[in-house]
Formats: structure tokens, C-alpha cells, sequence
């Protein structure tokens, strides 16, 4: 979950807490070419950096190994886990939207 000044808030199973990332590069790609990288709800953790020195790690649950709406992964730094749900994907207008479960 975003909130304002760039933080972004992260679940440890009791409470949330705020950790900063602000990362930025240029790709010299289509923009098709990166939605085929970083539209995969389910292999964030491919393409992500480092939150705080701190590496990601995503897994969609229950064995699938695609997206679709309504898959669930777990989100993970360190041992902050955030559970989130895909509620829309349109690969058209290359947008995915997801809801903390």
C-alpha cells in the first residue's frame, strides 16, 4: 500500500510499518516489450530492487504458476509479508490492479 512521500506499507503478521523505496532507470524498450517483464503479477521479485537493502521476494500460492484474477501471492522484505489479491489484469492498457487480503 502507497502512501504519500513514497513509502510504501509492509505487513510482519502483527503490525504495518513504513519502508521508503525511489527507484528509477531508463529502459531502452518498447513499452510492450517491458509489460512482458514487469506485468507479471506473480515474478515481481525478477525486475524489483532492493527495498532498503533488503531483497523482495514474491510466490503466487496454491501452486499456480500464472496470473489470473483473483490469484493470491504473498510479497516479502526481510520479514515484512504483504498478501495480495489480483483483482484486474489488462495486458491492453498494460495495468494491474491488486487489494491486500
Amino acid at each position: 500500500m502507497e502512501v504519500p512521500g513514497g513509502n510504501i506499507l509492509l505487513y510482519n503478521g502483527v503490525a504495518f510499518s513504513a519502508v521508503h523505496s525511489r527507484n528509477s532507470i531508463v529502459i531502452p524498450f518498447s513499452d510492450k516489450d517491458c509489460w512482458r517483464i514487469v506485468g507479471s503479477f506473480g515474478r515481481q521479485a525478477l525486475w524489483m530492487g532492493e527495498v532498503e537493502g533488503q531483497h523482495i521476494f514474491t510466490q503466487l500460492l496454491g501452486g499456480v504458476e500464472h496470473d489470473y484474477v483473483g490469484a493470491c501471492r504473498v510479497f516479502g522484505i526481510a520479514d515484512k509479508l504483504i498478501f495480495e489479491q489480483l483483482t484486474r489484469l489488462d495486458d491492453e492498457e498494460m495495468v494491474m490492479y491488486g487489494a491486500l487480503t
